[in-house]
């Protein structure tokens, strides 16, 4: 019990420290640096730049990106993530390509959220329909999942 105290202790008083700064999202590069997430699940590569963080309620400009690399039949697809200041994972919409082997989809959108974007984050899937066949995630920025993202 003591050590699951100390451990959770230890991970909040890591975290404040972390949000009561500058947000981690864009701290690896600096305010308003381009930030960086991609992965490849089988079947499909992806990721996402974004740029204009200047802090956790800025609204971001992304530009995410799915290519289908195998000949399966089956659609790609990538969605931005985002952790909010109450650690809370934000799953966005998907965005699917459904154009076939070699091709490479893109969107230019934006990101806001009124409780923040402390981090962000990318899945890219491979999909047979709407049921996921896989998919991986990535975080930008950070070594590993951010606190919360398990």
């Amino acid at each position: 019990m003591r050590k699951k105290l100390a451990a959770a202790v230890s991970i909040s008083g890591a975290l404040m420290a972390v949000l009561a700064g500058q947000g981690p999202a864009m701290a690896a590069e600096g305010y308003g640096s381009p930030a960086y997430a991609a992965c490849t699940p089988a079947g499909a590569a992806g990721g996402f730049t974004e740029t204009g963080w200047t802090g956790a309620k800025a609204s971001v400009k992304l530009e995410l990106y799915v290519s289908d690399i195998r000949s399966d039949g089956h659609h790609v697809a990538v969605r931005f993530l985002s952790v909010n200041s109450y650690l809370k994972i934000k799953y966005w919409a998907w965005h699917s390509n459904y154009d076939g082997l070699d091709h490479t989809s893109r969107w230019n959108t934006t990101a806001s959220d009124s409780e923040g974007l402390y981090y962000t984050g990318v899945q890219v899937a491979t999909l047979e329909g709407s049921k996921i066949i896989s998919y991986c995630t990535d975080w930008a920025n950070i070594p590993g999942d951010p606190p919360g993202a398990t």
